[in-house]
């Protein structure tokens, strides 16, 4: 024997008249089993609860989503305040230099009043060091090539770090722009299920209020 279906309509009909004179008396009534009914229920009772579920998670989901671009908001002046420390400290640094630069004068002006005397004095040396020139000359070529690798090798480890840092830096904002979207669709896909139980609620107690 086939099992008998029952609409929707049916099911509301069964649920209104227990709620009115018990199980058991619909189910005698309507010659449907009590466990039937109760089953019927208990799937009202289930739906209506998966229906604030997902509006409670929805507007968690919404929540979250527009917590981020407050935090992004709220960063902007801690870059703008670490900007304006970088910049005093510039100005400082640029007042020492000239400081320092004006202290020099009096003691550059009385080297100046000496020259006469050290010019004479490094003619001479000067004329001692042209013979040694070449030779000086060939050992200083020879110096500086050898220093050339190890000079290159001292760059490249900061060259690799400033790389390393640029592609992580990238990598984040890939990351984050992807989960905002993942976000936004996961929105849109608990909105579409909210209101396919909606539109099945209302559909129950649309049938209920025939009822009565």
């Amino acid at each position: 024997m086939a099992r008998k279906s029952y609409s929707a309509e049916d099911k509301a009909k069964a649920i209104a008249l227990a709620e009115e004179i018990g199980v058991t008396k619909a189910a005698k009534e309507l010659s449907i089993s009590a466990q039937a009914i109760g089953l019927w229920k208990r799937q009202l009772k289930a739906d209506a609860a998966k229906t604030e579920d997902v509006k409670a998670e929805a507007a968690e989901t919404k929540a979250e989503a527009a917590e981020k671009p407050a935090k992004k908001s709220a960063g902007r002046p801690k870059k703008a305040a670490a900007e304006k420390k970088a910049t005093e400290k510039k100005a400082t640094e640029k007042k020492a230099t000239e400081k320092k630069a004006t202290e020099k004068k009096p003691a550059e002006k009385k080297a100046a009043e000496k020259k006469p005397v050290a010019k004479k004095a490094a003619a001479k040396t000067a004329e001692k060091a042209t013979a040694k020139k070449p030779a000086t000359k060939k050992a200083a070529a020879v110096k500086t090539a050898e220093k050339a690798p190890e000079k290159a090798a001292a760059k490249k480890p900061v060259a690799k770090k400033a790389a390393a840092e640029k592609t992580e830096a990238k990598t984040t904002t890939l990351l984050s722009a992807a989960k905002q979207e993942k976000l936004v669709a996961d929105v849109a896909t608990l909105k579409a299920e909210n209101a396919e139980l909606k539109a099945e609620i209302v559909k129950l107690k649309k049938a209920l209020k025939d009822m009565l």
